[in-house]
C-alpha cells in the first residue's frame, strides 16, 4: 500500500498485488523476507542501480520454483512521492516500460537514468 489515499494509490496497490499473485514478481517496496540461506543460494542483491530486487526475486524463483514465494499476512506501506510527482498513470507506464527494458537486457545505468532522481 501507499502512504496516501484516493483512487490512484488504491489502483496502483491493487495492480502490484495482482502482478505479484499472477507473475510471482514482487518488488522490493512490497517487502521481501528471504532466509539467509535462500538469499545466499540466489546470489544476493546485485550491485546495480535499479532492479536489484527484480533480479533477486527471479533468481529465488529459478532456484526454488514458484513455491519459493509466499504471501505474508502483513501490509507493507511505501511512499507515493514518485507517483504524486509524475502522476499515477504515467509512473505505472514508465515503471512497466523500464521493467520490460530490464528483461530485454537494457544496461542498468540507462534504466536508472530513465527512472529519474529520488523525490525531495
Amino acid at each position: 500500500g501507499f502512504r496516501g489515499r484516493g483512487a490512484g494509490p488504491t489502483i496502483v496497490s491493487a495492480g502490484a498485488n495482482l502482478r505479484t499473485a499472477l507473475l510471482r514478481l514482487p518488488y522490493g517496496d512490497q517487502g521481501l523476507v528471504i532466509s539467509k540461506a535462500r538469499y545466499a543460494r540466489a546470489g544476493g542483491y546485485e550491485a546495480v542501480p535499479l532492479f536489484e530486487d527484480v533480479g533477486l526475486v527471479r533468481r529465488v524463483v529459478a532456484e526454488g520454483g514458484r513455491g519459493a514465494l509466499r504471501r505474508l499476512r502483513a501490509r507493507a506501506v511505501t511512499s507515493p512521492a514518485r507517483y504524486e510527482r509524475d502522476g499515477y498513470a504515467r509512473r505505472v507506464w514508465r515503471n512497466q516500460a523500464l521493467v520490460a527494458g530490464y528483461l530485454r537486457g537494457v544496461p542498468h545505468a540507462r534504466l536508472a537514468e530513465a527512472y529519474g532522481p529520488a523525490p525531495r
